[in-house]
């Protein structure tokens, strides 16, 4: 059994789940293990950028429980993951810094260039938003420690 969820606002896609039933849980025929896929779409509200949610389990759902429940347990998963992802981004002032440290005087220039490594996007253009920070935050570490990017 697959659970598909789609929310639209006001007739424009805003974010899917698609949770799929696993099997029952070892031993207990009451419960059920989920793997959700999930995605949103750039919030025109918040600014907040699209987010694809890597596979994402929910263990041990009660059956018996309303369709409205495993909506719930699923909205709240993927929720409570996007925000650890948003959490984990680095700040732009951290990122100025380490940019700082590579590039030195040169640092000011290299945001405003497009960059091939950076999929000729401006560094100064992906500091916007918490997964350009990510981005930029792995390419100035793979400078930092030598990794050929």
């Amino acid at each position: 059994m697959t659970l598909e969820i789609e929310i639209r606002i006001n007739g424009c896609f805003v974010a899917y789940a698609n949770a799929s039933n696993i099997g029952t849980c070892t031993g207990d025929a009451e419960l059920s293990d989920y793997v959700i896929d999930g995605r949103t779409e750039p919030s025109p509200v918040t600014g907040l950028p699209a987010v694809v949610h890597e596979k994402v389990m929910l263990h041990r759902h009660k059956r018996a429980q309303s369709v409205w429940a495993l909506v719930t347990k699923v909205a709240k998963e993927l929720a409570r993951r996007e925000n650890e992802e948003r959490a984990k981004a680095m700040t732009q002032k951290a990122i100025r810094a380490m940019a700082a440290a590579q590039f030195g005087a040169d640092a000011r220039q290299w945001f405003r260039k497009p960059c091939m490594w950076l999929d000729h996007a401006r560094p100064i253009d992906l500091l916007k938003t918490a997964a350009g920070r990510r981005q930029l935050q792995t390419y100035l570490s793979q400078i930092e420690y030598g990794v050929y990017v």
